[in-house]
Parts: C-alpha cells; sequence; structure tokens
C-alpha cells in the first residue's frame, strides 16, 4: 500500500502514476487537511457541515474556501483511477481537538458532522491527525468518537497519523479499544528504524498489514530501501509519504514504491502536470 498526503490545490497529482500494469501507483491520499475549531472559527475557514445543528460550544469540522469547494467529481476523479480518497481533519491551535472530546454527546455531534461530509462528497473515510490542540486532553476521547464514527458510518475508512499515542490505545468505550476502530495506521515520526517505530502498535492490537511507514524528505531515513525490505518481510502495510505536492516527496515515494514491487512501478501519466 501506497499513502500520500497532498495538499488540496494539488488533490489530482497522485493520479498521475501508474504502476507497470498501468494501474494507480498511489493506493490512499489523504486530503491534508481540515480543521477541528471552535466558534468564532479562524479567518477564511467555513463549517463543512453545514445541515447538521451544532449546540453553542462544540465543536465543528471547518476548511478553507477551497475544501468548501470540494465536488464529488473532484474525488471521483481519482477514485475512478482505484484511489482511495481519505479526508484528514487536524486539530488547529484551540481547545477542540480529537483528544479533547469531553463527553458522549460531544464526540456524536462531531462524528455526525464528518458523516454528512463524507456522504455528501462520497469519500471513502476520515483520517485522524491528532496534533495542535491547546486543551487539555482526553483519554477516552479518540476511542469514544471512532466508535461512534463507526456506528454512523461502518462501511468507511477510519485511519490515523499514529505518534505519541500510546496512552490512547488502553482506554475502551463500548468494550472497543482505538486499536478496534482503526482500519489503518500510518506512523509519522520519520526517519527512525521502522521495527521500533510499529512494534508497538502490534501490541496495542493493529494487526501488521494495517500499520503503514512514514517516510518524508525533511526528515529522510538513513536506508530506504533497507527500510522496505523489512516492512515487507514482516508483513506491514506499506509506506506513506508526507507532502506529496513538492518534489522531493513524490520522487521518495517513486522509489518506495518501485523498491517494494520492482523497478518500472513509478510512472508518470504522458501530459499530466
Amino acid at each position: 500500500m501506497s499513502v500520500a498526503y497532498v495538499s488540496i490545490d494539488k488533490l489530482q497529482t497522485p493520479g498521475c502514476y501508474t504502476m507497470a500494469d498501468g494501474s494507480a501507483a498511489v493506493d490512499v491520499v489523504c486530503i491534508f487537511t481540515a480543521n477541528i475549531n471552535l466558534k468564532p472559527f479562524p479567518e477564511g475557514a467555513v463549517a463543512l457541515a453545514p445541515n447538521t445543528k451544532v449546540p453553542d460550544g462544540y465543536p465543528y469540522a471547518v476548511g478553507s474556501s477551497d475544501y468548501a469547494k470540494l465536488t464529488v467529481a473532484d474525488i471521483q476523479k481519482l477514485q475512478n483511477k482505484g484511489i482511495t480518497v481519505l479526508l484528514t481533519f487536524l486539530n488547529n491551535h484551540d481547545a477542540s481537538g480529537w483528544s479533547e472530546f469531553p463527553d458522549v454527546a460531544t464526540a456524536t455531534n462531531f462524528a455526525q458532522q464528518l458523516k454528512e461530509i463524507v456522504d455528501r462528497l462520497g469519500l471513502d473515510g476520515i483520517d485522524i491527525d491528532d496534533e495542535y490542540s491547546s486543551g487539555t486532553p482526553i483519554d477516552t476521547s479518540l476511542v469514544t468518537v471512532t466508535t461512534i464514527m463507526k456506528e454512523l458510518m461502518p462501511d468507511s475508512i477510519i485511519s490515523k497519523a499514529l505518534w505519541s499515542d500510546s496512552e490512547y490505545f488502553t482506554p475502551t468505550y463500548q468494550n472497543r479499544t482505538l486499536a478496534d476502530n482503526l482500519t489503518y495506521g500510518w506512523e509519522m515520526s520519520y526517519g527512525g528504524n521502522p521495527k521500533y517505530r510499529l512494534a508497538p502498535y502490534v501490541s496495542f492490537g493493529m494487526a501488521s498489514n494495517t500499520l503503514v511507514c512514514g517516510f518524508w524528505s525533511g526528515q529522510p531515513s538513513g536506508d530506504p530501501s533497507g527500510d522496505v525490505l523489512w516492512l515487507k518481510g514482516n508483513n506491514y502495510g506499506g509506506v506513506m509519504v508526507y507532502a506529496f505536492q513538492e518534489q522531493p516527496n513524490i520522487d521518495l515515494l517513486g522509489d518506495l514504491v518501485n523498491d517494494w514491487n520492482g523497478t518500472g512501478n513509478w510512472n508518470k501519466t504522458p501530459n499530466c502536470p
């Protein structure tokens, strides 16, 4: 599995690359990023689920005008190439966030907003990036909201950017853990040995083939080809690259895909920007 985080202005770029057999070389696109915010929103942000009533003091699913303009056709253009499309939600420097839902009612309302967005755009699911909240973390928040998301969207993918989050895998809600609720996880500490980055999540209950190792040109691995060999040999799920809109990261994912699948499995489509 190859995963690309990409900015919305370069959303179609991952669709420009194919394997030797003509299939998509990027398997999963995470659109980076919409946000979680309390009112008043940051300048330029708009609510992305306007048909879901949000009580006063509850967090909103928000995004820039580019996210408000996102259409089903934009998503389907990638999906028609065999690419899974997820929308990433990132905390945004206020007291709200993925680990800051104070109760079931608040978590439920946010999950309802996400369902509206997934249904409206035909997304394959939601990606969680739990960083940059100024609030106080609550250890049951993530398992609660992801359990409710699974109830509301049973056929949707729930993935998470994994990093510094071990305390959230122990709590339970309705006899489920966070590991039970995640379809995939992409480990994003970057640069270190994948053995030590991924093994903890297996101990939390995630299957190795649902776990993907993250790479980024800004914090490069010392031996990416060796990392790929180890990941394949230990039945891990694949590779993820951050900031795919930047050429060094496009080249990096191309190298990783070729290392995994053999030379000739990263090809740019003619006349593709």
